[in-house]
């Protein structure tokens, strides 16, 4: 397998090849995330390229303080040949080479063959809690016509010291809904502590 820089010409090729992988969602358009990844490191959106057929590829990137990867793919009739272990090899070897320390990446807690891939890789769970915030939305089409992102819910328990300020701020933000996004809880004889829930969006 031949990896190099992604080229516009492959636009097509790396969108069917996501679709295969099942990496596409309605609130993700990948002809949007394409353009984006250009317009920042476009050295570093990688493909594989096979007899002339793109059958992996990977989006990385480096802000400066730590690296990531995306949109790892590998085409389901090449899978298991060593393709995606070399195209991340290759992508960790360019975040290297710029300087980065450090490499995260996301992976949906239910996509377990993903997980023990990148633990075989070196990887590990690191203790935190994943955030994010939409500065913009791919999905209002989506959303029009009736096709909308399955809700996930997430759980952070919060020790009591603080947390009135917590409860505070939920409740603001979710007055005009009436929803109740937090509860008291006392696990065995420790001291009790604030459950707080929220939906996410991947």
């Amino acid at each position: 397998m031949h990896i190099r820089p992604f080229h516009p010409t492959d636009q097509e090729a790396v969108v069917v090849l996501w679709r295969s992988c099942d990496l596409i969602r309605p609130w993700n358009d990948p002809f949007k995330d394409i353009r984006r990844k250009l317009a920042v490191r476009p050295d570093l959106f990688l493909v594989g390229e096979l007899d002339g057929e793109i059958i992996a590829c990977v989006i990385a990137g480096y802000e400066g303080h730590r690296g990531w990867l995306n949109y790892l793919a590998v085409s389901p009739k090449h899978q298991r040949r060593g393709y995606a272990r070399a195209i991340v090899d290759e992508a960790e070897r360019l975040l290297r080479q710029a300087g980065c320390p450090k490499i995260n990446l996301q992976v949906r807690t239910s996509n377990h063959g993903v997980i023990e891939f990148y633990r075989r890789l070196g990887y590990t769970v690191d203790d935190v809690v994943s955030m994010g915030k939409r500065l913009e939305h791919d999905d209002r089409v989506a959303e029009q016509a009736g096709c909308t992102e399955p809700a996930m819910t997430s759980q952070l328990q919060i020790p009591i010291t603080g947390a009135g300020s917590v409860i505070r701020s939920v409740r603001r933000k979710n007055e005009k809904h009436r929803r109740r996004n937090f509860r008291w809880s006392r696990a065995g004889r420790g001291r009790p502590r604030l459950e707080l829930f929220w939906r996410t969006r991947t």
